[in-house]
């Protein structure tokens, strides 16, 4: 039980090393073509909640929407778009405001936790750890995506960057970029969640 616990705390402080790498270096960010981007900033906090359980999910979330609001604060990917994620935004471009705050930690937060209750319904019904984990991961990663682009419409249509015309919307700020987020989800929890729930497990005896 002792073995269990160090190798869960060894795990989670692995999981927010990756988490801290992915978010503050460009190997979270891997560009696949012009205005294409894929976003590993997810994976740590969604392989940490299915592994680990929902409360190691939200600890990863908060660190990921944390690590989000400095990145967008002090230097933004994109200045144009700081707005939607930080009311401290650059000097000369649309300003944010508390609900930036609002879209840049609660979806980081709430979609971890999703996952680990997805997977661990699908456990108890006794689905394989592989499929279980790819729906809980790809679910998860939707609702992600989901949340932030709907809030982000929701209080900022005015702005030109966001615009009135939600599927304009939805295309410019998502695009490929939100299937590619869904599929690099589900791909590495899947090819993840076996061999670690082993070393679990396996520590447990």
């Amino acid at each position: 039980m002792k073995n269990k616990k160090t190798l869960h705390l060894a795990l989670l402080a692995i999981f927010t090393a990756l988490e801290l790498i992915f978010c503050f270096t460009p190997l979270g960010s891997i560009p696949l073509g012009p205005g294409i981007v894929a976003t590993l900033a997810h994976i740590p906090a969604l392989i940490a909640a299915i592994l680990l359980g929902w409360k190691a999910g939200i600890f990863l979330g908060a660190v990921m929407g944390i690590s989000s609001l400095i990145v967008w604060t002090f230097m933004p990917p994109n200045p144009v778009t700081a707005f939607a994620f930080t009311p401290f935004t650059p000097v000369g471009q649309a300003e944010g405001n508390w609900m930036s705050l609002v879209i840049c930690i609660v979806p980081r937060v709430l979609f971890p936790v999703v996952a680990a209750l997805i997977y661990a319904v699908m456990q108890k019904r006794n689905i394989n750890k592989v499929p279980s984990a790819i729906v809980a991961s790809v679910c998860a990663t939707l609702l992600h995506t989901v949340l932030v682009l709907g809030l982000i419409y929701l209080t900022f249509h005015a702005q030109p960057t966001v615009g009135q015309n939600l599927v304009t919307f939805i295309i410019a700020w998502a695009g490929v970029n939100a299937l590619i987020e869904l599929v690099s989800a589900g791909l590495v929890s899947g090819v993840l969640v076996k061999p670690l729930s082993y070393a679990l497990n396996r520590t447990a005896i």
